[in-house]
């Protein structure tokens, strides 16, 4: 028994998504499933593209030699409220 050759994944897809080529119920099903799994995707990489943003913000002012000044004032008020109470 002689087996059929694959059809190639690329050429399968434009099939499926040529809406000028008829189609199955499957085929339909295969279309729609595809179309809502590349819109998933896009969004995931919009929100990936938003996290990496964001983290490089939070990068930056972690880095900021102003942060480091502004945490040692807050210590040294800390540190003068503390001595003054306990006078």
């Amino acid at each position: 028994m002689r087996s059929a050759k694959a059809t190639d994944p690329c050429e399968l897809e434009r099939h499926i998504l040529d809406p000028n080529i008829g189609k199955t119920e499957a085929e339909h099903w295969a279309k729609d499933r595809i179309e809502e799994l590349a819109d998933q995707l896009s969004r995931k990489f919009q929100e990936n593209n938003m996290l990496k943003a964001e983290l490089a913000s939070i990068d930056r002012a972690l880095n900021d030699a102003r942060l480091n000044l502004t945490h040692t004032a807050v210590q040294v008020i800390l540190e003068l409220k503390q001595k003054a109470s306990s006078l």
